[in-house]
């Protein structure tokens, strides 16, 4: 079993916040872009209104990146959320075989 970009679903508003502002918005720009619609909601949701709605108009005005670029940018993404977790700064459980 491998953590993917949708398991962000799966965390709490603090600990989405705190994996969002570790990563940084150049990596969570091109990671959220051509998302599955029902995923980002999901995401979008769980976040406060003002983190939100900033994503979101961030995401309308950015240029469409490389396939190249969100394929990297998701794999941060997921190293920063697997790296807070093993730290113990979020709540995820990381599937067994991940756990160093």
């Amino acid at each position: 079993m491998t953590v993917g970009i949708e398991d962000l679903t799966r965390l709490s508003r603090n600990d989405l916040l705190a994996v969002f502002q570790a990563a940084g918005r150049q990596i969570v720009l091109p990671a959220l872009w051509g998302m599955e619609r029902q995923v980002l909601n999901q995401i979008l949701r769980t976040l406060p209104a003002a983190e939100s709605r900033s994503l979101v108009e961030a995401l309308r005005s950015m240029p469409t990146p490389a396939l190249d670029t969100v394929r990297v940018a998701r794999l941060r993404l997921i190293d920063v959320l697997s790296r807070l977790s093993r730290e113990g700064r979020i709540a995820f459980d990381l599937p067994k075989d991940l756990v160093a």
